[in-house]
């Protein structure tokens, strides 16, 4: 009996850390489940995922901080998207977020690259795998109807890629409209 509760409490501790921001709503949380489902990031059980949130800074905004397409944005909405690139509002993604994946703490990551010594790709592969996947908290607005999300790979010195994709809440899922930024090292 002692074993049960032991598994039980285990696996309540690895489906619920809660986030570094005590505000962040479940209403929020559903919605950024639901989203990851539909577009199948939660399926995946390959990935291997940088379990901190991509953060922006001012100079990483993807351009978002000089775009001022009002055709497919409000003015309103490009603060929003602004000031939601730069909030993590998710704390860590946990296996709530990602049941199938391997999630690896960023802070080990950060680690690894930052040694000056040997090859940190080398490292890498070694002690986790053959990249990475890093992905933003999803930016809801237009009354949770329009999705941006940041999505990147990392697998080597010339080997990378990103993007902000654009969804759109359509029949009860969530379709692809657009990229912006894409990237490719």
């Amino acid at each position: 009996m002692r074993t049960i509760s032991l598994l039980i409490s285990s696996i309540l501790l690895c489906i619920y850390i809660p986030s570094k921001n005590p505000s962040v709503s479940q209403g929020y949380q559903t919605r950024v489940s639901e989203f990851l489902s539909d577009i199948s990031l939660r399926q995946k059980d390959s990935l291997i995922i940088s379990d901190s949130p991509a953060e922006f800074s001012d100079s990483q905004l993807c351009g978002f901080e000089h775009v001022n397409d009002t055709t497919m944005f409000t003015k309103e909405e490009l603060i929003q998207i602004q000031n939601g690139l730069k909030t993590n509002r998710v704390g860590k993604w946990t296996t709530a977020y990602f049941p199938k994946a391997r999630l690896v703490e960023g802070k080990l990551i950060e680690r690894i690259f930052k040694k000056r010594k040997g090859d940190p790709w080398k490292e890498f592969k070694k002690a986790i795998g053959s990249g990475y996947h890093v992905y933003s908290c999803p930016i809801f607005f237009r009354n949770n109807s329009r999705c941006l999300f940041y999505s990147s790979y990392h697998c080597g010195y010339l080997c990378a890629g990103g993007q902000m994709d654009l969804y759109k809440y359509e029949n009860g899922k969530w379709i692809f409209v657009t990229s912006y930024c894409n990237w490719i090292h």
